[in-house]
């Protein structure tokens, strides 16, 4: 099951059109700054984007990346804003939108928002493992409609949609009324179908079309690049450009 899933997820990503892309922002890495022994965050110009202050730092997976100061652990986003305190006496990278978080040798999990979804309170790590295998819904469609199911096929999301796209993280790109919008994996629409035209998302960014004009998002909706750009090739042309300067 679990071969089949990721060959599903492989081909309908594979499948998304031209217009369906988005430029996605190389994102920092680690970098020490030479006059300490902290690690700050560099963009690929080497320009130093997230000030040095960490004893320890990782690459971005997923959209954050694990730090540690003092001893202790937590995660940022690409703009250096902490996703949780820096309170954990271990983390593992984000996989699949969850974390494995160990606080005085208890062990639990967390998710994108920071959230913990399953508490810190296993004496070892591989007790976790039953409780994070993960179920990501996958599309399906029947009379014409598109819905989304989970283990042994069961229905998690009823078929509703013109439309729908395999998850990315924790959103799924949908279509109803001929426009787009975006769903979390309960079937909530966290973003609204008012898009001509979406990408799917790409460490909690997605380029978005409206009146004929491309910009880009996060996952809650935000407008991060307003939608004034004729082509996503301009988009990602002009972002590229920020980033070199």
């Amino acid at each position: 099951m679990k071969h089949l899933l990721s060959a599903l997820l492989l081909a309908a990503a594979g499948a998304l059109s031209a217009s369906a892309q988005y430029y996605q922002r190389d994102l920092p890495h680690p970098m020490h700054d030479g006059y300490s022994t902290k690690y700050g965050y560099a963009n690929s110009r080497g320009y130093m984007v997230i000030k040095p202050k960490y004893d320890e730092a990782r690459m971005f997976r997923e959209g954050f990346a694990a730090v540690m100061k003092d001893g202790k652990w937590g995660f940022i986003e690409p703009s250096g804003r902490m996703l949780t305190k820096l309170k954990y006496d271990y983390v593992e990278d984000f996989y699949r939108t969850y974390a494995v978080v160990c606080i005085a040798n208890r062990w639990g999990a967390i998710d994108t928002s920071g959230k913990e979804v399953v508490p810190v309170k296993f004496a070892t790590k591989e007790a976790l493992a039953d409780l994070l295998v993960i179920s990501v819904p996958v599309p399906f469609e029947k009379d014409g409609k598109w819905g989304f199911r989970g283990k042994e096929n069961i229905t998690i999301i009823a078929p509703y949609y013109e439309a729908a796209r395999p998850f990315t993280g924790t959103r799924a790109a949908v279509k109803r009324r001929g426009l787009w919008g975006f769903i979390d994996m309960t079937g909530k629409a966290v973003i609204p179908t008012v898009y001509q035209e979406v990408g799917d998302f790409r460490d909690g960014k997605a380029a978005v079309k409206t009146k004929g004009r491309w910009g880009l998002i996060d996952t809650q909706g935000n407008e991060l690049v307003p939608a004034r750009f004729e082509t996503v090739e301009e988009l990602e042309a002009t972002l590229s450009n920020l980033d070199n300067n």
